[in-house]
């Protein structure tokens, strides 16, 4: 997993609970490169370095771009935040304890019936033309999909959830074992087709994977685990190409049993070029 820069750092306990203190001197101690990521303690990102400045900005500027954090802690369903589950067949969803450390509050949504699918969506859309965005979050399968229980799972940024997971616009990671092998994939997708990148990476039933994405100047860059594993620069969508946080599972082979998708915490970033 990535390494706690905070602990480098001369900041007081406060900085872990609010990032926005955390001064540019003290960012720029870290000697950063194009790309670098800072987590917290907790393992989910707070900034991303881009040439010669930190996104997000310091302070925090609501009017200049959104974020949002969702960690699932303390029993509280999705719909409460601004998250709403859809799904089909033999969907459900629900909280889980996969006895994971540095996961408060785990959250899971699965799918029975091949032909349907199960997806957790936050409320909003989002156009990516003209700003940097970057997300993160840290996800897990009950299982791995097999040739008699099979599956796709989307996590990231996307405009459609259907049982088909197809993708008109967006940036994400998929897991589709009968088209891509047991890795993850990297997909930026916009409405002149779709780039991808089959990484090396593995998923581990059980196990999270870190996963986080850096969109900034034409160029989106992958992360997996705090590794760059992909950087794409064609099919990015665009203005008027909108989309929002989606995690999605669509069972595509079998019955009777029941898959899902786990994930400890879905935050992002996304800051405009200009005010708003």
């Amino acid at each position: 997993m990535p390494s706690n820069l905070f602990a480098t750092q001369d900041a007081d306990a406060n900085d872990t609970l609010y990032p926005h203190r955390y001064t540019l001197t003290q960012r720029y101690a870290l000697s950063p490169t194009d790309g670098t990521l800072v987590y917290d303690t907790t393992c989910r990102c707070l900034f991303i370095y881009n040439v010669d400045r930190w996104y997000p900005a310091q302070p925090i500027d609501p009017k200049n771009g959104f974020l949002i954090h969702e960690e699932w802690a303390n029993g509280i369903a999705a719909g409460d935040t601004g998250w709403t589950v859809l799904g089909s067949g033999g969907s459900g969803n629900g909280f889980i304890n996969i006895n994971s450390t540095n996961a408060p509050g785990q959250f899971y949504i699965s799918q029975t019936d091949a032909g349907a699918y199960s997806s957790a969506i936050y409320g909003n859309s989002y156009s990516f033309g003209a700003q940097k965005m970057f997300f993160d979050s840290r996800v897990t399968f009950g299982a791995l999909s097999t040739g008699a229980q099979e599956y796709i799972a989307n996590v990231g940024f996307a405009d459609t959830v259907d049982a088909a997971a197809a993708v008109a616009a967006g940036i994400y990671f998929c897991y589709d074992r009968a088209t891509d092998g047991n890795f993850w994939s990297c997909k930026t997708t916009n409405g002149t087709g779709t780039t991808k990148t089959v990484t090396s990476v593995a998923p581990v039933a059980l196990t999270y994977n870190q996963l986080s994405v850096a969109y900034y100047s034409g160029s989106v860059k992958f992360y997996i685990d705090g590794v760059l594993v992909a950087t794409h620069t064609t099919k990015i969508p665009g203005d008027g190409e909108y989309n929002s946080p989606k995690i999605l599972i669509a069972k595509t082979v079998g019955a009777g049993t029941n898959i899902y998708i786990v994930t400890d915490f879905f935050s992002t970033y996304s800051f405009f070029d200009t005010r708003r």
